[in-house]
């Protein structure tokens, strides 16, 4: 590992799960048991292998390779079996560090360093029509290491000093910078901010600031990283440019987990399914506008000022 590219990320049961500098990442952002239950971590190549290669975000021993059908997904191709990978971590060999979404080329028993290659990435069967290439990490016993449910929770690395900056008292102006068939990436005016090693999208949460971590309304519900959650209560709102975007649902040591609010969003009036706000370990000024179908965002061109609008749904 060169230690000038990646940086540590999260830790469970003595494990450190390391990912570049490069990259973006996500504990909360997706639909699955694990990340509601803050068991798992997702890792976006941010670098020049985006979508292509992955690299061991640990160091251990590869030590089992499942094969099992991945579902077919309604918008776009997927390989019909995927891998399922178990690594023995050199730090506590009494537990796996299982791994999904790429097509491992290594042999049971070879040694891993961080930074050694494990394949390319797969597009799976589990992704919904916006979700990029990315590599799912858990931290499972020996007993449990398959099904869906049994990972041990993971705890964010945030360490560094608390910048928090560049925070919108209202929703700030946009830019297209990207668009495909699947999503559009916009850049923020004044960019976004910074938490120890964590770049996002800042909001507040009972005088406490953090950086989001969710897929807002879309998924339900979310996170936000902070340098110290204690003094955020379960039922308090989670605040974004004004908008109460969901309840505190648990309170733990440096992240809140929380329930979305009911909310319509809109692009210039036109609607759409939701924001998909990932952390980065980089300056990134830009975050993900998911369409309700695939094509929806043909409209958009690159360069074009866009204005976004919230519409709290009111529970009758």
């Amino acid at each position: 590992m060169n230690p000038l590219n990646f940086l540590p990320l999260a830790k469970s049961k003595g494990v450190t799960v390391y990912a570049q500098k490069s990259d973006f990442f996500s504990f909360f952002n997706s639909p699955y048991y694990s990340h509601i239950n803050t068991s798992a971590v997702d890792i976006y190549p941010g670098g020049s292998n985006l979508e292509t290669l992955v690299l061991s975000p640990v160091d251990g021993t590869v030590s089992k390779l499942y094969e099992f059908k991945s579902p077919r997904p309604k918008y776009f191709e997927a390989p019909e079996m995927e891998q399922l990978i178990l690594i023995t971590p050199k730090e506590n060999p009494n537990v796996y560090v299982r791994l999904l979404h790429v097509n491992c080329n290594l042999q049971v028993g070879t040694l891993l360093s961080v930074g050694d290659c494990l394949g390319p990435l797969i597009r799976s069967g589990f992704f919904n029509f916006w979700t990029s290439r990315h590599l799912h990490i858990e931290i499972r016993s020996h007993e449990e290491p398959l099904r869906a449910k049994g990972g041990y929770p993971m705890e964010p690395i945030n360490s560094g000093q608390n910048i928090l900056r560049r925070k919108a008292e209202g929703i700030p102006c946009m830019r297209v910078r990207y668009v495909n068939e699947n999503y559009a990436l916009v850049e923020l005016e004044g960019g976004l901010s910074k938490l120890g090693n964590f770049w996002g999208l800042e909001c507040m949460v009972n005088n406490v600031s953090g950086i989001l971590d969710c897929g807002i309304p879309h998924y339900c519900h979310g996170g936000v990283h902070t340098m110290d959650a204690a003094p955020a209560k379960v039922g308090d709102k989670i605040w974004l440019w004004g908008v109460t975007i969901g309840l505190v649902t648990q309170v733990f040591r440096n992240f809140i987990h929380f329930k979305c609010s009911p909310l319509s969003i809109y692009v210039n009036d036109f609607p759409i399914k939701g924001l998909s706000l990932y952390p980065w370990l980089r300056e990134a000024e830009n975050i993900k506008l998911i369409p309700k179908f695939p094509h929806d965002f043909q409209h958009l061109k690159i360069g074009e000022n866009i204005c976004l609008k919230f519409v709290e749904e009111v529970n009758m």
